[in-house]
Formats: C-alpha cells, structure tokens, sequence
C-alpha cells in the first residue's frame, strides 16, 4: 500500500512505528463500552502501573447505539490529542441480520456458501446490504480524518478464527476478499487516506497465509494470541508471513514477560484485551509488564506535530 506524505497524520503514525520496531513496543487496553465507559480499562490500568497506555483501543460495536460510537469515537480523538495512538474495530453484525444483532448467533454465526457469494457479488442483495453497513461508519471515519485523526483500522479480525461470520474462508474469494473490498471501498471510494490497515490472525493454527489479503492491502499484521502465540516458533512464522510489514500482538490476555519483548524486538504494538487483563495477570505482573523499558506509555510519546522521523522520545 503506498503511503501518504510523511506530514501527513497517517504518514506521521507509520513512521513513529516503523521507528520504534526493533527497539520499542506500544503499550496497550482495548476499552469495552459494554463493560464501562471508553477510558475503564485504560483508566484502571493507569492506577494499578502509574502509567497511561500509549495505545488506546475502541469498539464499533454490534449493539447498534449510535450515541456508543460516538461516545468511542470522541474519547479516540482525544486520546490523539493527548499522545496516545488510536486502534479502531468492529464487531460487525453479518449482513443476514440487522445493524443490531445478539454475540451468539449473530456475531457468532456463520454465512452459507451462497450467502458468501452474494455478499461478494456487486449485483448480490446481500451486497448491498454490507455496502449500507459500511457506509454507516463513515460519519465516525470521516469526523477522525477531518479532525487530523489517524487510527489503526483493524476489520474482520482473527480472520482464521471460523466462529465469526466472516472468518473461517480461506482463499482469494474468501474471508480475504471482504478485507479487500472494504479498503478499496474506504480509501479509492470514500478518501479515508488516515487509516492504517490491520490484518489480523489468532495463534489457531499457522495457516495465515492463505488469509493474506496481498501486501497492497494492509500496512501492519497483528496476531491475537490466546494461546502458544508467544512462542519463537510463532513469531518467525509470523515474520516470514509478514515480510516487510509491520508486526504487533492485536490481543492478549496474559501479557508476555520482558525476556520475550527483548527477542520478539520487531512487534511495535501489543494490546491487553480488556477486563481479562485484569482477570489474567495479578497486579505485579501488569506493574513489571508496563514499566518494562521497552513498554512506551502515553507519557513517554512525542508529540504527533513533530517530525516523526526525529521523534523523541522521553526516557
């Protein structure tokens, strides 16, 4: 994917980690507004370390309450404003159900064969109606980009995982080609040029690349990892599959140990995934993990106004 002007907020964003692979990571909370409000977790986690996360995450959600994305998407901008960088996702409902739909058997859920294909196909009614879900977005997008937001996008993820309608398909007409529809729709159709895409797998099964959407299609792949993620083994895999992109942890729960950082040197990024960092890691364990040297907080980011390729960070 070819990148904006290195002024410019998204070109700023990509050169902040580009610089910090290898030598610093991303500090993390996705924040949950169905458990709280869009600072609770990063709020909880300030208490317990003394130190604000220097990635903020926020959820589009499958409730369908407008007010909600709202809510999420001033509390993203202002996190910008302050240092922070911004991760945005969506726990889209499928497009057989309405904007709104339950966790099991809506988010939960699986498409037949010739759902998925007329979800893909421009003529297909289902289509259509994906095309309107994501066009629903674009008020929230649209208010980040004019505002000088970037954000990291991370849409469709665990893209191997086969419990979310659109996981499970691997293959060029598969889970692959949505993730390829909607960045062509966003950023050829719509002009949403301040999104950093992020491709997203989980430590399942090592079949990554035949969910690849193309290098074109994505600046940053992430890996949830719920399970031997942490491993060397699954880290050279994930860099083989990667290649000159970006690597980051999209979610976690137990949070690695410092001696991992230190060999894993190319994630920029790892993100706790919500209450269960709270329910998975005792209170030692997140003050060791957060005030590691190679943990950046939010107080120890440059300004997004500077040069990012002189960007200093403070001790």
């Amino acid at each position: 994917m070819s990148d904006e002007k290195s002024d410019s907020p998204r070109g700023r964003l990509l050169s902040i980690l580009r610089n910090i692979s290898g030598s610093k990571v991303l500090g993390g909370i996705h924040n949950d507004l169905k458990t709280g409000g869009p600072t609770a977790c990063t709020d909880r986690l300030r208490a317990i370390t003394g130190k604000t996360p220097a990635l903020w995450g926020g959820d589009f959600l499958f409730d369908g309450r407008m007010e909600m994305r709202w809510e999420m998407i001033f509390e993203a901008e202002r996190q910008w404003r302050a240092g922070a960088v911004v991760n945005l996702m969506w726990h889209a409902s499928p497009p057989n159900l309405g904007h709104s739909c339950a966790w099991e058997g809506g988010v939960l859920s699986r498409l037949s064969d010739k759902e998925w294909a007329d979800l893909l196909a421009e003529d297909g009614f289902l289509h259509g109606v994906w095309r309107e879900r994501m066009d629903s977005l674009l008020p929230y997008l649209v208010y980040l980009r004019d505002r000088g937001v970037a954000a990291l996008w991370r849409p469709f993820h665990e893209m191997n995982q086969g419990k979310f309608w659109w996981g499970g398909r691997p293959g060029p007409t598969g889970s692959a080609a949505l993730f390829r529809w909607m960045h062509d729709y966003f950023t050829r159709e719509k002009g949403l040029k301040s999104l950093v895409w992020t491709w997203d797998v989980q430590d399942l099964r090592r079949d990554w690349a035949g969910y690849a959407p193309g290098s074109e299609f994505f600046d940053l792949m992430a890996l949830d990892v719920y399970g031997s993620g942490f491993s060397d083994s699954w880290y050279r895999e994930m860099l083989m599959v990667a290649g000159d992109k970006l690597v980051g942890i999209g979610e976690v729960a137990k949070m690695s140990r410092s001696q991992v950082l230190a060999r894993q040197s190319r994630y920029c990024l790892v993100m706790g995934w919500s209450d269960l960092v709270f329910s998975e890691n005792s209170e030692t364990e997140l003050i060791e993990f957060f005030n590691n040297s190679r943990i950046l907080s939010r107080e120890n980011m440059p300004i997004w106004q500077g040069d990012p390729d002189n960007a200093q960070f403070v001790p």
